[in-house]
């Protein structure tokens, strides 16, 4: 095979990825996410990915390296949704059902608590007037971070 043939498929390869997702941020995340298994594949270039034999056991055993360093579930699921994108819009067939197998059981890594009243008074003491306004307004009623307009 010729470099320019070469290039072309690896241009389609990455042209299939990258141009099928709409979000912008989802773009640069799931391109993050499969430059990591990449990585963790030894592998350059995209065209190299798409033609990779039995990807099915390097993503099985992607996963349980990330598993191993401690990830969530959650983060597990973004990183295995951006190697199935990779392949779906390849048309590479991957055995998803066996694959979500291997993320194990759904379990929270950060615990979710309210701040105690010691936390905000701290916060309060180092605040101007408009932040003591927001911290007050979102610790008595509950309200979330993002609920609040600029």
């Amino acid at each position: 095979m010729s470099v320019i043939q070469e290039g072309s498929k690896e241009e389609d390869v990455y042209f299939n990825f990258i141009n099928s997702i709409k979000s912008e941020v989802t773009k640069k995340i799931y391109e993050y996410n499969i430059k990591i298994f990449m990585r963790f594949c030894c592998i350059k270039n995209f065209y190299n990915l798409s033609i990779m034999q039995n990807p099915q056991n390097q993503i099985v055993n992607h996963l349980m390296s990330l598993r191993e360093k401690g990830l969530s579930t959650n983060s597990l699921s973004t990183r295995l949704k951006a190697i199935y994108h990779f392949y779906d819009m390849n048309d590479i067939p991957l055995n998803k059902k066996k694959i979500n197998m291997f993320k194990g059981e759904r379990s929270r890594k950060v615990v979710d608590r309210a701040y105690t009243h010691d936390e905000i008074k701290r916060i309060l003491d180092v605040s101007d007037l408009r932040s003591k306004v927001i911290v007050l307004l979102m610790s008595s009623t509950g309200m979330r971070i993002g609920a609040l307009p600029q």
